[in-house]
């Protein structure tokens, strides 16, 4: 008569002990795997809006001028920095400027503080577009706005781009300077994500 052989109890022990683990061990792949996939999503819609603005801006470059005019001369005060963009042209009046008590272009965000962050704004015709959606958001914004001289000025005064001017330019042509958040940027990795832009654009 042969004896039976039955589990003992150390054996159930690590046998519990091993599924344990290998549970363990799905169960983070899981949550790092989620969280990569998440961090990758974010980071999709950021590149994909700072496409769709870049390629707005570009369309009303293509339409209009800068309007230097509407600067008076604080540019000249700014060393050609402003936060607001003047064009005119085809779409008439335009101007373009983040919305908002906006974080500093130096700074990050402490938190997902949604009230002090902004939108980039077009106001034509009185109306307020927002040139960004709700799945992003933008901190300060600058554009360095660089001076432009015709011929027709170049003729009539030789010396003006040696006294007021950085250079002497015959085409229009300014620089956009911002960052662009996620909508759940905060100061974890994983929604931790946001891109400097320093875009230029030739009028």
């Amino acid at each position: 008569m042969q004896n039976k052989k039955a589990f003992t109890l150390i054996e159930m022990v690590l046998v519990v002990l091993i599924v344990w683990l290998l549970t363990w061990i799905l169960f983070k792949t899981y949550i790092t795997m989620s969280k990569i996939s998440f961090r990758v999503e974010q980071q999709k819609i950021v590149n994909q809006e700072l496409l769709f603005v870049t390629q707005e801006l570009q369309n009303l470059s293509n339409r209009n001028k800068i309007d230097y005019n509407r600067y008076n001369s604080s540019l000249l005060d700014s060393e050609w920095l402003s936060n607001i963009l003047y064009l005119s042209g085809e779409d008439w009046l335009i101007s373009i400027f983040a919305s908002g008590d906006c974080v500093w272009l130096d700074s990050e965000p402490e938190s997902n503080q949604v009230d002090n962050w902004c939108e980039l704004i077009l106001e034509k015709d009185d109306k307020v577009i927002s040139l960004t959606n709700n799945n992003v958001y933008i901190s300060d914004v600058l554009f360095k706005v660089l001076p432009f001289v015709s011929d027709d000025m170049y003729l009539q005064d030789i010396n003006l781009c040696d006294t007021n001017y950085l250079s002497c330019l015959h085409s229009q042509w300014f620089w956009f300077i911002v960052k662009i958040y996620n909508k759940w940027y905060d100061v974890t990795w994983t929604n931790n994500v946001s891109i400097f832009v320093e875009q230029f654009f030739n009028i």
